[in-house]
């Protein structure tokens, strides 16, 4: 199992997997008794939480300090989405977009930096990246 695309909130993650199930990772309490270290780094410092991408070669969640998880592990310790926003047993993209339009995800710049990992040929993302003058 791999993750294919990530969210990353305020110390919460949208993990989508290669299922096509997306489920929700709560960091701080994924982390609650790590105290000490790079993974009390990553549970205690945004901005260090905010480098969280996927590793193109084993499709695992890692960090700028070089932390990463196994994807099973992130896979057990989440929480399936369509639980927290109440649509039934099913995974949809369709459930995820609505509550991602509800909540006014999709305007944020967090958003689009997470979707444009994985999608560098949508016009939108190449547009942005030539803004940004990559």
């Amino acid at each position: 199992m791999r993750v294919k695309s990530i969210f990353t909130g305020t110390f919460k993650i949208i993990l989508a997997f290669d299922n096509g199930e997306y489920r929700l990772l709560n960091i701080k309490q994924f982390l609650q008794n790590d105290n000490m270290g790079k993974l009390a780094e990553i549970r205690d410092d945004i901005d260090m939480f905010r480098t969280a991408t996927i590793n193109r070669n084993s499709g695992t969640v890692t960090w700028e300090n070089g932390v990463d998880f196994d994807n099973e592990i992130l896979f057990q310790s989440s929480t399936y989405i369509g639980k927290i926003i109440g649509h039934g047993a099913e995974g949809t993209i369709d459930s995820v977009e609505r509550y991602e339009a509800e909540k006014g995800l999709r305007d944020t710049e967090e958003y689009k930096i997470g979707y444009c990992e994985g999608h560098e040929k949508d016009a939108d993302c190449i547009y942005r990246g030539a803004r940004k003058g990559k």
